[in-house]
């Protein structure tokens, strides 16, 4: 036992005591598997009643007691066995930097924020501006000088008003014979410290001249000014993002570990596959994990004018790029994420391996080969050709449930490009389960590709011998109908011939009547006009008897 001194254990304090422990991790590559190791030990050196029962023993040297608390000497508080912990030191050790600490616990490495490198210069600026703002008030201040010490209680008289009088023996003193600073070494002591705290923060902020009054305010040199002003926060919102791009990736490793005992991190994994993201998409080794970045560096007038800038080019972008445009314009005017999640939200889209597996299902059922490009998901493409495969298919099966040569020739293409890469997916000895539903899904459709092949070579093998005894069929039936063709084609002579007749004996009656019909109406006309002229001719001589008649009584009257 080490000397000890025993005292009576009085409570004195409503404070729970706490028992100091030991955490400690060390790498271990004694096993199968290499990694950091953790044990916990008691703190045997600072924790009191360790070496004893029933009192608080108070250690005079820093020595390791026979006893612990455990009852023997060398055994672990916590000892997980040959559990590993992490793969590397980063996933246990993490540093927090930018505490704009200048006591210690010291930054890692000693690097200083901008806070300690311009503390001393601008503590020496503004003790030179506070004694330069002494002076400016001693300059203010007025001094009597009298030429008698009785004298100097007559400035206790003095009414210093307009047009007020100074007694005999009181004077000013002037300005020249006053103690004179010197305004060049101040100003230049001044321009040495601002000088200096710019070359400290230039990394910081922008070293330009933007206070000239008389330079044209345009809306660049707006944007010149706001800019410097977020310089500073940009750049510690900049080095915030870098540090938390580790922790956030770290955050990701620890909720995606599949046997994870933590809650939060069975929860996580249950959410995502039951949302349909692959099991292997879980792996921190695939993640890219980045925090979001704020537009604008936090600055508000800086986000909506990157924003707008923004809404200025929407037009030259894609579609995916014009909704996010719209998103973050609506984001920076309205701070409201879910109005411009509901404003314009997310539609529903397809990755490049799928869009690849499915514009290349033509060129498999042409029978030609596809070679897809390197770090493409293979179980999409699988999935992908597989429901093609069963759709053709079960086209197939509705029609003639053989299908054509080029049909099959397509089918065993699609079935063999699947199998290569059912092989490399089998490579992943965590995609097993996938790689035996894929292989009895293809195997399942195959079988039904085969059933086509022989029914088509069942139908082309009948083909044959139907063509081979339908031959001599067709020479009899060619005999047949030649003679049948010649009897068909005397019937329709005859029938021809006898309805020509009949024809040409109708046409020529009907000739006959019309042309005794036109005699009739000539003959009718020849004798009305026969009529009309003897009626004529009878007139005439009617009317020449009379004259002659008439002439011939006149006659002896006149003898």
């Amino acid at each position: 036992m080490l000397p000890t001194q025993t005292s009576q254990f009085v409570p004195a304090s409503d404070a729970v005591p706490t028992i100091d422990t030991f955490e400690l991790y060390f790498w271990n590559d004694d096993k199968k598997r290499c990694g950091w190791n953790r044990k916990i030990i008691l703190d045997a050196w600072g924790s009191p009643g360790v070496g004893g029962v029933g009192g608080i023993i108070k250690t005079a040297t820093p020595e390791m007691p026979d006893k612990t608390y455990l009852g023997t000497r060398g055994e672990f508080l916590y000892d997980p066995g040959e559990r590993v912990y992490a793969d590397n030191l980063e996933q246990i050790i993490h540093f927090q930097f930018a505490d704009c600490s200048c006591v210690a616990p010291f930054r890692y490495h000693s690097v200083r924020s901008l806070g300690f490198l311009l503390y001393a210069v601008c503590h020496l600026q503004n003790r030179l501006r506070c004694r330069f703002n002494d002076h400016v008030f001693e300059n203010m201040l007025q001094y009597f000088r009298v030429s008698n010490p009785q004298d100097a209680q007559r400035l206790a008289k003095v009414d210093l008003i307009d047009k007020g009088i100074i007694p005999e023996g009181l004077a000013f003193v002037q300005q020249a014979e006053r103690w004179q600073v010197n305004e060049a070494l101040i100003d230049r002591g001044m321009s040495l410290n601002r000088q200096t705290m710019a070359d400290n923060s230039a990394s910081f902020t922008q070293d330009i001249d933007l206070d000239n009054e008389h330079a044209e305010e345009t809306a660049t040199r707006t944007m010149a000014k706001v800019n410097a002003t977020a310089a500073l926060v940009g750049s510690m919102l900049g080095k915030a993002y870098n540090q938390a791009q580790f922790q956030y990736a770290e955050i990701a490793r620890r909720l995606s570990m599949k046997n994870s005992p933590d809650p939060d991190a069975k929860r996580f994994r249950v959410a995502c596959l039951s949302r349909g993201v692959p099991e292997e998409a879980l792996e921190a080794a695939r993640m890219n994990v980045q925090p979001v970045r704020v537009v604008g560096s936090g600055n508000k007038m800086m986000q909506v004018a990157m924003a707008d800038k923004l809404m200025a080019i929407r037009g030259l972008l894609d579609p995916e790029g014009q909704k996010l445009v719209e998103r973050i314009y609506i984001l920076a005017n309205s701070d409201d994420p879910s109005l411009a999640q509901q404003l314009v939200p997310d539609e529903p889209g397809i990755s490049k391996s799928v869009h690849d597996a499915q514009a290349s299902l033509g060129t498999l059922l042409a029978g030609l080969p596809v070679t897809p490009e390197e770090g493409m998901n293979h179980a999409e493409y699988i999935e992908v050709w597989l429901h093609g495969m069963a759709t053709v298919i079960s086209r197939i099966e509705q029609t003639s449930n053989m299908g054509t040569p080029q049909d099959i020739v397509g089918l065993n293409n699609i079935g063999k490009h699947i199998q290569e890469h059912i092989q490399m997916l089998s490579q992943d000895p965590e995609a097993k389960e996938k790689v035996r539903e894929y292989s009895d899904d293809l195997n399942q459709l195959m079988n039904v590709v085969k059933g086509f092949q022989q029914r088509l070579a069942e139908s082309q093998q009948q083909g044959a011998q139907n063509q081979a005894n339908g031959e001599a069929a067709a020479e009899a039936a060619k005999s047949q109908a030649q003679i049948q063709a010649i009897q068909s084609n005397a019937q329709v002579k005859n029938q021809i011939a006898s309805e020509s007749h009949a024809q040409k004996t109708a046409q020529r009656s009907l000739e006959f009547q019309q042309k005794m019909k036109q005699q009739a109406a000539e003959h009718k006309q020849q004798i009305a006009k026969t009529d009309i002229e003897t009626a004529a001719n009878i007139r005439r001589e009617g009317a020449k008897a009379e004259a002659e008649a008439a002439n011939a009584e006149k006659k002896p009257k006149a003898e």
